[in-house]
């Protein structure tokens, strides 16, 4: 668990960027310190200086090494978060992001607007993707979203979406989160308004790009069912 006012690395080429996400974190006091840097650099840190609770880094020009970089650093840490900036042409990289630890992505050319509900989310426990990355991301058209151009979805939204994605029925899923149907039609229902998915096809799609059906379908030994079912939300 994080602390109520995390300490924060930014990382990023761009000098602007980095300015940016500092001057919002530190407006809106959620950060209990910053530390800035160009380059991603893993290891001993400055006599006293402390080690970062959740970093903030760009898609360098070399992804793999700072993926290799941040997967290295959250598994050394699990109680890290890490949030990554990236644009719509770098969206092949982000299931290994995923696979990686991060759990919070942010369009770089809206960084200064959308850093601050993400360290939010992410600190809480939660995830955040923006509207234009999780359209992008499930191949829908880019309609514009009303409200704050932004999307954070639960732990228990990220797992109803992998339950559903793996084929469940809204009745399987209740009784294998031990939750009502009510409720699970409920989180269904915000699941659809954060993303735009118009039907199961589409969280299909979303869920398999962050590795969500594998997370919490198969990898813990839930069987699925022998036939997808068929789109739509009509049939729980």
């Amino acid at each position: 668990m994080l602390p109520d006012r995390p300490f924060i690395e930014i990382i990023h080429q761009d000098l602007l960027t980095r300015a940016e996400c500092q001057i919002a974190l530190e407006v809106s006091r959620l950060a209990g310190g910053i530390r800035v840097a160009e380059d991603f650099a893993p290891g001993p840190t400055e006599r006293g200086a402390p080690a970062p609770d959740m970093v903030i880094a760009g898609i360098s020009a070399d992804p793999p090494r700072l993926i290799r970089a941040l997967k290295r650093e959250l598994r050394a840490r699990p109680e890290r978060r890490a949030i990554v900036l990236l644009t719509l042409d770098e969206l092949g990289v982000l299931p290994l992001l995923v696979r990686a630890g991060v759990r919070g992505f942010v369009l770089d050319d809206h960084a200064a607007a959308d850093i601050v509900p993400a360290v939010r989310a992410v600190a809480s426990g939660g995830a955040f993707l923006t509207a234009r990355l999780l359209q992008a991301c499930a191949g829908a058209p880019g309609r514009e979203r009303r409200g704050q151009g932004e999307l954070a979805l639960t732990l228990r939204e990220q797992e109803v979406l992998g339950l559903i994605a793996a084929g469940l029925s809204s009745k399987a899923i209740a009784r294998r989160l031990d939750l009502s149907v009510r409720t699970i039609e409920t989180h269904r229902l915000n699941i659809r308004k954060k993303t735009g998915a118009r039907d199961r096809r589409d969280l299909v799609r979303i869920a398999g790009r962050f590795g969500l059906a594998v997370r919490f379908g198969r990898q813990d030994g839930f069987p699925l069912p022998e036939s997808p079912a068929s789109p739509g939300f009509h049939e729980e």
